[in-house]
């Protein structure tokens, strides 16, 4: 029994899990017909083949092979798992950041230990610290991502990832979400990027935000706007009068 179903296209723009779902309708006695079905000699044969056309915006959780150590010893450093090791060069990293879990500079390490088998998410890390896309949507999530760079002072992962924020959400309205993670970890652009995007400001919006993580250049940003935009926006308190007497 054989189906073609030509070229099929289908995307994850909404974020969930991609999937092709084909439902095939086949009576028992054709099922069972060593001459026509899938069955015979009592075992069920079937094959598919699909072949990849083109593929669009497709991020890849792993880059680099990060189980391959560098070629000079003397610049690698080691992600001991209880599993395996990933290795970095020392050179794309902060060696005179100190860890505080460690107590001492990450030049003087032999190898940064983990307890539990990795799970994917710091080969993602280590392939944004390479230089790669910063992937908003990934295993650990950005949170990951962003947190592993302030561990290690890796300033310039933040800052891309600033910016890919800012591209992400380009015709649409930065979350308040988003703000949230660029105060935390000062991504002073993609607040100004939110600021500038805004017509108005209520004062709500500002709301649940971390005011003590507020830079005093940013304040400044927040309050400039709102004199721009001519203060803040009404609240809106008015009731339904139809039926009350």
């Amino acid at each position: 029994v054989k189906y073609h179903y030509g070229d099929v296209w289908f995307n994850n723009y909404t974020h969930e899990k991609p999937m092709i779902h084909q439902d095939t309708n086949i009576s028992l006695e054709s099922l069972l017909d060593e001459n026509f079905g899938v069955v015979k000699n009592n075992e069920m044969r079937i094959s598919t083949d699909i072949c990849v056309l083109e593929v669009e915006g497709f991020h890849q959780p792993t880059v680099i092979n990060h189980r391959v150590p560098p070629a000079d010893p003397f610049y690698q450093q080691i992600f001991s798992y209880p599993d395996e090791d990933l290795y970095v060069n020392k050179e794309i990293l902060n060696v005179h950041c100190i860890l505080e879990s460690h107590h001492t500079p990450v030049r003087d390490l032999e190898a940064i230990k983990f307890h539990r088998p990795s799970s994917g998410l710091i080969e993602e890390f280590l392939d944004c610290v390479y230089g790669f896309p910063i992937p908003l949507i990934s295993r650990g999530g950005l949170l990951f991502i962003l947190r592993n760079a302030k561990v290690l002072k890796l300033k310039s992962v933040a800052q891309r990832a600033a910016q890919t924020i800012i591209n992400d959400t380009e015709d649409d309205a930065i979350s308040k979400e988003q703000v949230m993670i660029a105060i935390e970890f000062d991504m002073r652009r993609v607040i100004h990027a939110w600021l500038n995007r805004k017509k108005s400001i209520k004062k709500k919006d500002l709301e649940d935000l971390n005011i003590e993580k507020i830079s005093g250049e940013t304040m400044k940003s927040i309050v400039k706007r709102v004199l721009g935009l001519g203060g803040w926006e009404k609240e809106d308190y008015s009731f339904p009068t139809r039926g009350i007497v």
